[in-house]
């Protein structure tokens, strides 16, 4: 058997095609458009298979969101396309640590996962001596 992960998975098409194939076992998947991500889950059993990112001992879950607010300049409401991203002290996400989101042309020049997976990382690099303290409590 072939373990793999789908990387910017859409609705799972090479995964239809590793199915029919046979040899193949998806451990996980990551997409960053929603609708698909909806798609995916419909078409394909994903409990167990992993949509989150491991950093330094923390699980990271990164989902696209297109109802972020922020101020402009002018003091007025704005609202933005980003990415909420959550921080899990396990795989099982049942320590929720930190929430915190990203928005395009405030903490994100672009509209990327991987830009956004880059700002979840520095983002946990600044607060990693706090999280442990929270992993730490509530032990």
């Amino acid at each position: 058997m072939i373990k793999y992960f789908e990387a910017f998975a859409g609705i799972g098409a090479f995964r239809s095609a590793f199915e029919k194939t046979g040899g193949f076992e998806c451990v996980g998947w990551c997409e960053i458009d929603r609708f698909a991500q909806k798609a995916y889950r419909t078409l394909y059993d994903t409990k167990g298979e992993s949509d989150q990112v491991k950093y330094k001992g923390f699980y990271v879950k990164i989902t696209p969101d297109t109802d972020l607010h922020r101020k402009g300049k002018d003091g007025n409401d704005i609202r933005c396309n980003g990415f909420t991203i959550e921080v899990f002290a396990d795989e099982s996400e049942k320590l929720e640590i930190d929430v915190f989101s990203a928005a395009v042309d405030f903490e994100l020049l672009k509209d990327s996962l991987e830009e956004a997976e880059q700002f979840a990382k520095d983002y946990i690099d600044c607060e990693e001596k706090e999280y442990c303290r929270m992993i730490e409590a509530e032990c």
